[in-house]
């Protein structure tokens, strides 16, 4: 129920109480002698959804976030392909509340399993930052370039339960099966163990579609 729920703002609840105030409510009966008998008294709600709006352009914001990568085509190709793979070996369907695949204010994308991230293409550099279990720490110099950034991602006492990881993209698309291998098992254990995603109400569901629909990824790309 929660990832099917609209988003509204103080002021609309407020109109939406200002418009409901003159409703009596059911009267107290301290005793029915038949309950069948007992007459309900009905009240018209004027509906909240008269009082939401819902303006946004999810998929030009889609579209604003992958211009701001400044990526070439080839590039973004092997991202959503990268994407598409995963999602389809984790079997996350469309619909699945324990995905958020969202544009943020700051046109960043994304993609969380739960509450952590999974995976982010970074703005600033050619980077892709990954979740990653905690051994891998073990092996991380076998990739040079890689950095672990250590504020992410810990329990309630601060004991970490995995790594952040940012990656040359160059090194993510050389189809390093091993890799992927690592990566998929760490968003494995954010998915077995998750019921929805605390961030769903931000989720764009036009980067799902890019990622899985080839032809209309050209198109977004376009």
């Amino acid at each position: 129920m929660w990832t099917e729920a609209n988003d509204f703002t103080p002021k609309q609840l407020f109109d939406f109480v200002k418009q409901n105030e003159n409703i009596n409510p059911q009267p107290k009966i301290s005793r029915l002698k038949n309950p069948l008998t007992k007459q309900k008294r009905k009240s018209t709600l004027v509906p909240l959804d008269s009082f939401l709006k819902s303006d946004k352009d999810y998929e030009k914001e889609l579209i604003k976030a992958i211009k701001k990568t400044k990526k070439d085509k080839k590039w973004l190709n092997k991202y959503f392909d990268l994407i598409r793979d995963i999602l389809t070996d984790l079997n996350i369907g469309e619909q699945s509340p324990k995905i958020t695949m969202s544009v943020t204010k700051d046109l960043k994308m994304p993609i969380s399993i739960g509450q952590r991230y999974i995976v982010c293409p970074r703005q600033r550099r050619d980077a892709i930052g990954l979740i990653l279990p905690l051994d891998f720490r073990d092996i991380i110099a076998d990739y040079p370039t890689a950095v672990i950034n250590e504020d992410y991602f810990y329990d309630k006492k601060r004991n970490q339960e995995a790594l952040w990881i940012d990656f040359d993209s160059d090194i993510i698309f050389t189809d390093d099966k091993f890799l992927f291998t690592q990566w998929k098992n760490a968003a494995k254990t954010e998915l077995d163990r998750t019921m929805y995603s605390g961030f769903r109400r931000t989720h764009n569901p036009f980067y799902y579609k890019a990622a899985m629909d080839y032809n209309y990824r050209q198109t977004i790309i376009e």
